[in-house]
């Protein structure tokens, strides 16, 4: 994962996030990307929830982590069965956040 810093309208600005998860910027900068929207608790409309987690990194179960927290804060049926998919998951700190953010509450994120 490398560190990003989303340069944001608002608060909850998706174009940034949507911009990077677009292009075609390394998997780790994408990741970078989704751990800056789960440490903002950044909320997206149930629409938006839906495109980025379509979008985001998904080459294994470590990359469901940030997104995982991301999630406390959206709704919606993808995001759903999203964190179903996560509570199923071999890595017990990807089912911690799911069943947190299903809960409502964000996991803690120490990156540095």
């Amino acid at each position: 994962m490398s560190i990003v810093r989303l340069a944001r309208k608002d608060d909850n600005d998706p174009e940034p996030i949507l911009a990077i998860l677009r292009s075609n910027y390394h998997w780790l900068v994408k990741s970078g990307a989704t751990c800056a929207t789960a440490m903002l608790k950044m909320r997206f409309t149930e629409e938006i929830a839906a495109s980025i987690l379509s979008i985001a990194p998904n080459r294994d179960e470590g990359d469901w982590y940030f997104l995982a927290i991301a999630c406390a804060g959206w709704s919606g049926p993808a995001v759903g069965r999203f964190l179903e998919t996560c509570e199923q998951s071999r890595l017990g700190f990807v089912r911690e956040a799911a069943l947190l953010a299903r809960a409502g509450k964000y996991k803690r994120i120490s990156i540095l």
